[in-house]
């Protein structure tokens, strides 16, 4: 978020403009979720409670969350998000988000748990 505030474009920071502003509380509000939820789960398996449902519901709920949030936080640094000879590129890898929606099942194998535990 600092560096909406730091960065000027077009001769002042993209905090100012009411676009960056409702992205970054959309970001805030959807990271606050993912972990909320994450944070139950981590709960639930401790206790030995957790379900296969519940832990699909998470593990797709939450990777593609982190693949949109990544390429939003991304473009809200233009270019230099992408170029790797910035940190902002290596901090906010985009291929490490994507290979998450990917190990120990895919979204669509989440949903289909998902989907079939509601038909039970």
């Amino acid at each position: 978020m600092a560096y909406t505030r730091d960065r000027f474009v077009f001769g002042r920071p993209p905090s100012s403009l009411q676009a960056t502003r409702f992205a970054l509380a959309e970001l805030a509000t959807e990271t606050e979720i993912a972990q909320s939820f994450t944070d139950r789960c981590v709960g639930e398996l401790a206790a030995g409670r957790l379900t296969d449902t519940e832990a699909a519901m998470a593990k797709w709920w939450v990777t593609e969350r982190q693949q949109r949030l990544v390429s939003r936080c991304l473009q809200l640094h233009g270019d230099y998000g992408f170029m790797t000879e910035y940190q902002i590129a290596k901090d906010f890898d985009f291929v490490d988000t994507r290979t998450s929606t990917l190990f120990a099942g895919t979204t669509e194998i989440m949903k289909e748990i998902i989907g079939k535990s509601l038909l039970r």
